[in-house]
């Protein structure tokens, strides 16, 4: 009698819960606009650095889907941020308006604190895919199993602390704002603009899918462990192959639900950059 079987990429699973680095970076410039119009000592020159910026953020923007068209994913790291911290600081320094110069400074430093968050993140995905992530030829016993769980959890702590800090901008902003002599009416309004303008909503979504992502992990690792000795890796045709039935729908369950998630993921990074 045949085994059963479940689907399964002998390839590196590369776990696709990668948010758009500094995807709020991307979209800051915009809430910038509405915000800085708003400050009495705007001024013409300074309307058009604002539009500089924008026309650099876009550019950003574009960039970054072209990298999901080819590529499937973005990474997250600080290059995005890094990039938009520089386009932004220039813009302050060419300011006529010290408004408008403290209103960009303090959205580049509210920005910035999203930094030591964005590299622990991308630290505990880098050592989850190096140990090889959810490919079942890397987990030769047990123990594997067991230490690819602990990896996964240190990714959702990760990703939890991250997800905070996104939400922790528009207060930061706010306060940052007011530090530099905004006055509060102006810098209350300012920090909602930003936090409208700047896709934030969906940004923490994204976060909550890669929670729902490390969920998912666990349940598929979960059952391997306690079916061990149940199933092997067929490595001539890529399939888990299972003694019961029951294990096969699991494991096919699990794999169905990382692709559903995955999907939901990438939605949501092309929403946060404006892409179809």
């Amino acid at each position: 009698m045949t085994p059963p079987v479940a689907k399964h990429r002998t390839g590196p699973l590369v776990i696709v819960s990668i948010c758009v680095g500094g995807a709020i970076a991307f979209s800051a410039p915009f809430g910038l606009m509405f915000m800085l119009r708003g400050l009495a000592t705007q001024r013409q020159s300074d309307q058009a650095e604002l539009e500089s910026l924008r026309a650099e953020s876009q550019a950003m923007r574009d960039d970054v889907l072209r990298q999901i068209e080819s590529e499937g994913f973005v990474r997250t790291d600080t290059t995005g941020l890094d990039r938009m911290l520089a386009a932004m600081r220039r813009s302050a320094e060419r300011m006529n308006s010290s408004d408008g110069r403290s209103a960009l400074n303090a959205a580049a430093a509210a920005l910035d604190t999203l930094r030591p968050s964005l590299e622990a993140y991308a630290a505990a995905l880098n050592r989850l895919e190096q140990a090889g992530g959810l490919t079942v030829e890397s987990l030769p016993s047990p123990r594997r199993i067991d230490e690819r769980l602990e990896l996964i959890d240190a990714l959702d702590l990760a990703n939890t602390t991250l997800s905070d800090a996104y939400a922790a901008m528009p207060a930061r902003f706010e306060t940052l704002m007011l530090e530099a002599g905004i006055g509060a009416r102006e810098a209350s309004e300012a920090a909602a603009r930003f936090r409208d303008s700047s896709q934030l909503p969906v940004t923490l979504a994204i976060r909550r899918t890669d929670a729902d992502l490390c969920e998912a992990m666990r349940g598929l690792l979960r059952l391997l462990r306690a079916r061990w000795g149940r199933w092997e890796l067929d490595r001539a045709s890529g399939m888990v192959m299972f003694q019961d039935d029951a294990d096969v729908a699991a494991f096919n369950q699990w794999m169905a639900r990382l692709q559903q998630i995955t999907d939901e993921q990438t939605r949501l990074q092309r929403q946060v950059l404006g892409g179809s």
